[in-house]
């Protein structure tokens, strides 16, 4: 990081170790993506508004279809941005984590941002094909865990982590690309497919970058990682930094995208924070506490998922609508009241997580 650097050459002059300290350069990870946000999100959605870039979104029977239709759906490109010039000024980037990191979440705002602009250009609401869309988030995913397990020879980067289960760390050798895969391209989805609503997918993305910052923080520290009986994985610091950026930005973010929203992340957003808390809980060794504290994303596949065995083998819908945020919706509960009961369970979701790292 371009500040972290700088920092060695006035030690000498000024407190040592200011800029070098993990709390110091979180602290100013979230503050400068949370400015970034606040200052420039009030210029970019008066110039949509203005320029009237909009989406259609294809859901006839959603309540919010017509509202939503003609508001835009790029401003992930924002939160992209914000966290890579936070990323830049106060990660060490000699780690190799923060540019595992960096690829997937660039990686996936391309994907997503091709398919929002064809959504835009072309007035329809398809975007990629399934198919494609499938295989190029397949192939970032498998490009950069084919490149961790075969460059990092920490002696527990392959190992499960079982909540609840401290003592015991199966080896997964080769499994290990196949669960990272999943988890990638499961949590990408998943949070793709919880943003349906206002503020809807902002608010468990930063709670569960909350959770995944303090697990980083135990396993990163030689004492604390030993006190909670968790693996210890020394290149996990730098993660927190990225963690409070997402944080800053996801707090900035709400401010415009609370109801009634003035803009949406789409693809370009949701995609690539979904892919990057994956890839984070893989790096953690933590995929299966990510389901936990990610259950609201859980819960929105799992709907969609039973939809479609419903109506692929009975020919009728198990819900008005999938996601289930849908069906909530589409059983006259206000936009606002299913989106906060949802952050109610996700603040839930993330303390029982949580709670199972002291529990022994």
């Amino acid at each position: 990081m371009l500040i972290y650097y700088f920092n060695n050459s006035i030690n000498k002059f000024f407190l040592y170790g200011t800029f070098h300290n993990i709390l110091f350069r979180s602290l100013a990870s979230f503050f400068t993506t949370l400015i970034i946000i606040l200052s420039v999100g009030i210029f970019v959605t008066k110039r949509i508004i203005k320029t009237q870039i909009s989406q259609n979104m294809y859901k006839k029977n959603s309540i919010t279809y017509f509202r939503k239709s003609k508001m835009s759906t790029i401003g992930g490109i924002l939160i992209i941005m914000s966290i890579l010039i936070s990323t830049l000024l106060w990660n060490d980037l000699l780690n190799t984590y923060v540019w595992y990191i960096m690829f997937i979440l660039i990686g996936y705002g391309i994907v997503g941002f091709i398919d929002d602009k064809l959504k835009i250009n072309n007035s329809y609401s398809t975007g990629l094909t399934v198919l494609k869309k499938y295989l190029l988030l397949s192939f970032i995913a498998l490009s950069i865990i084919f490149i961790i397990y075969f460059l990092e020879n920490e002696v527990n980067h392959t190992k499960l982590i079982i909540p609840l289960l401290h003592n015991i760390h199966p080896i997964l050798k080769i499994r290990y690309i196949i669960l990272a895969y999943f988890t990638i391209i499961g949590t990408s989805n998943a949070v793709n497919l919880t943003d349906g609503l206002d503020g809807l997918a902002i608010v468990p993305i930063i709670l569960v970058s909350i959770g995944l910052s303090i697990i980083a923080y135990i396993t990163g520290n030689v004492h604390y990682h030993q006190l909670f009986n968790v693996l210890y994985l020394k290149k996990t610091p730098e993660i927190i930094v990225i963690c409070t950026s997402i944080i800053g930005a996801g707090i900035g973010f709400l401010w415009f995208n609370s109801y009634p929203a003035q803009i949406f992340m789409g693809d370009t957003g949701s995609l690539s924070l979904g892919g990057v808390l994956g890839l984070i809980s893989v790096l953690l060794r933590q995929e299966l506490l990510l389901i936990i504290i990610g259950g609201v994303f859980v819960l929105e596949t799992i709907s969609v998922i039973i939809q479609i065995i419903a109506i692929k083998t009975t020919g009728k819908k198990f819900f008005l609508m999938a996601p289930l945020h849908h069906h909530y919706e589409l059983l006259q509960n206000h936009e606002s009241k299913i989106v906060t009961r949802f952050w109610i369970i996700s603040v839930i979701l993330t303390f029982v997580g949580l709670t199972t790292l002291i529990i022994f």
